[in-house]
């Protein structure tokens, strides 16, 4: 068994190399699509030009998940006297009377 290209025709050589080419050509430019996809994808600012109402309704979504809890994580209002979410449901619970 020896090296070189018994049997294998000089124009096959060729006519393989040529379509080992092409398709290297045809996958640097599909990497380059996705690459330049990717690129658009992570570009927040292009994404909120391009899809405005989603933007808003994701705005939107945080503000009404986030929008009843105050900055130390209990509900708001809870800590200025009004009545918790826990005391609201129990009505045959007595209040506390302060001494």
């Amino acid at each position: 068994m020896g090296e070189g290209t018994a049997g294998v025709e000089e124009r096959s050589l060729r006519a393989i190399e040529r379509e080992i080419e092409r398709l290297r050509m045809r996958l640097d430019r599909s990497l380059a699509e996705l690459d330049r996809r990717r690129h658009e994808l992570t570009d927040l600012k292009l994404q909120a030009r391009r899809h405005p109402v989603a933007v808003a309704g994701a705005g939107t979504a945080a503000l009404l998940f986030d929008g009843g809890r105050d900055r130390a994580g209990g509900l708001a209002g809870a800590a200025s006297g009004e009545a918790s979410a826990e005391g609201a449901a129990d009505p045959d619970r007595e209040p506390r009377i302060a001494t």
